[in-house]
């Protein structure tokens, strides 16, 4: 039972985002390579959706079920299926006992206060790659090349091999990669496809907008899911139009199909996963 006044360890669980205050949450958690761990009122453990294999399931939650502490609820992670058990183990214990240290630690120290910072994304990406390959890592930052190699001697990999340090002063990293035009293309509201139709991404604050325009695409007449989008002239409507009835000119959004004709202004095809805006006229 809570009071006013009372301490209470929390997680970050949404960074703010405009108007809107950082969102925490009581259970806080620790994610690793093949474990999910958090402090939970529930105690169990459970797996992903994405690991099939009935066995390993069978294997793994009776071998950790029974380690799984008091409070604690553990989800297996994809990664898992491709690891060896004795990784597992060590990991399992390590972050438990991590985790049983954070609570411990809140005990003691006043609101408001640093108890346990996650690793860098970068070092996540990595730890989560599961075996993908990569030629180099190039980074002209001190303190990262510090911690990437910190990180990649503890996984046994060749550093030297994998990771270098940038240290041109006449042409900057960014530069050379031309980073900003990149990092500019990733972030912006239109991607191009290379048909030459592009996608339009709009954040608002109750959803996100997604507009696929066939542009360029529909110029070239060039064969594919496009030049079928733009020239579609065969459909069945849900209203009984005849096939040759409609002739549609752009489209609006992506979704699964089948969809109902709704309108002279929106009309879907049953069974597509494509929604297109149209206008629609009848055979005469």
């Amino acid at each position: 039972e809570l009071h006013v006044g009372d301490c209470l360890l929390v997680q970050i669980h949404k960074e703010a985002v405009r108007n809107k205050p950082v969102t925490v949450t009581p259970e806080v958690s620790i994610s690793d390579k093949n474990f999910f761990i958090k402090y939970s009122k529930n105690t169990g453990m459970g797996f992903s959706s994405k690991i099939k294999d009935s066995d390993f399931r069978k294997r793994i939650k009776a071998k950790f079920s029974k380690l799984v502490p008091s409070g604690y609820y553990v989800i297996c992670r994809t990664n898992a299926e491709f690891s060896d058990e004795s990784e597992l183990v060590e990991e399992f214990d390590k972050n438990t006992m991590l985790l049983q240290k954070l609570v411990d630690k809140s005990t003691s120290r006043t609101a408001k206060t640093l108890i346990y910072e996650s690793e860098p994304g970068y070092l996540s990406m990595l730890r989560d790659s599961n075996g993908i390959e990569y030629d180099k890592i190039v980074t002209d930052s001190p303190d990262v090349y510090i911690k990437l190699k910190d990180f990649l001697e503890a996984r046994g990999e060749a550093v030297y091999n994998r990771l270098s340090f940038y240290s041109d002063k006449v042409l900057s990293l960014e530069a050379l990669y031309d980073m900003r035009k990149n990092i500019s293309e990733l972030i912006g509201e239109k991607v191009w496809l290379k048909s030459g139709a592009h996608i339009i991404i709009e954040q608002t604050e109750a959803l996100v907008s997604i507009d696929v325009n066939t542009s360029k695409a529909s110029a070239k007449k060039q064969k594919g899911w496009t030049n079928g989008i733009e020239n579609f002239t065969q459909c069945r409507l849900a209203s009984g139009f005849p096939p040759s009835a409609a002739r549609f000119k752009s489209v609006s959004a992506v979704a699964q199909g089948p969809f109902p004709y709704s309108g002279a202004n929106s009309n879907y095809l049953p069974g597509a996963k494509v929604r297109y805006t149209a206008s629609v006229r009848r055979s005469v």
